[in-house]
């Protein structure tokens, strides 16, 4: 659909891994996932992969996708490492924070910062 854009959750899965369906301690890939890398690459050029059972679907210009680490789903990218991460000192997590949020300066797309995110 030109000139709508719809939010990208496989970034947001990707960079710390699902807030959804039982999946809540499991890494992305800031906070300790492997073999993130591939699609993090895809969705930095906003072609996104989005798998929801149904096939790949790939947006035709950046300005059709929406790219979050964290936005309108339950957990915060702070909450998220919180969860998935429980024994790494909060020194690490504003780390692996910053790296999450990092992405959004360099990804292509429409970007979106939850006015939650936390800022080192």
């Amino acid at each position: 659909m030109p000139e709508i854009a719809h939010f990208n959750d496989s970034i947001r899965d990707a960079i710390k891994g699902s807030t959804w369906g039982g999946h809540e301690s499991e890494p992305g890939f800031v906070n300790g996932a492997i073999g993130k890398e591939s699609l993090i690459a895809k969705n930095l050029l906003a072609g996104s992969l989005r798998d929801q059972g149904q096939g790949i679907y790939d947006f035709s210009q950046p300005s059709q996708v929406i790219q979050y680490a964290e936005a309108h789903d339950n957990l915060t990218l702070w909450d998220k490492l919180s969860y998935s991460n429980p024994a790494d000192s909060d020194q690490d997590k504003k780390k692996m924070q910053k790296i999450g949020n990092e992405y959004g300066v360099a990804i292509t797309g429409r970007t979106v910062y939850s006015c939650w995110t936390r800022v080192f």
